[in-house]
């Protein structure tokens, strides 16, 4: 007995909304900067590390799941309201930090 997907016209419905119950999710409106970017909101860091010698963040963004977090460079975040937040505390350690004075070529 062959079975293959096919279905009858008669059990399709069109969809018009969810159900009752039934959570619904709409995906957020993207930010479009002047110059065409989108720009991303970041709801939270979930960790960092230094990849040859910079800074990086792992991001997670707002109404994304945890498949889309990226390594973003902290250099990529200098015009953001999350680099105010964060230089007062980074400033110190990219100075101080033993893994910076180690990094650093003597003359």
């Amino acid at each position: 007995m062959r079975i293959h997907p096919v279905i009858n016209v008669s059990w399709v419905k069109p969809y018009l909304s969810a159900l009752d119950g039934q959570p619904v999710n709409r995906p957020r409106p993207q930010r479009v900067t002047d110059e065409g970017d989108v720009e991303y909101e970041v709801e939270y860091v979930v960790d960092s590390h230094l990849k040859c010698g910079a800074l990086q963040f792992l991001m997670h963004w707002r109404g994304y799941p945890e498949e889309d977090h990226t390594w973003e460079p902290a250099s990529a975040l200098k015009n953001s309201h999350f680099d105010s937040l964060f230089t007062p505390i980074l400033e110190p350690f990219t100075t101080v930090h033993p893994i910076w004075s180690c990094l650093e070529v003597k003359p």
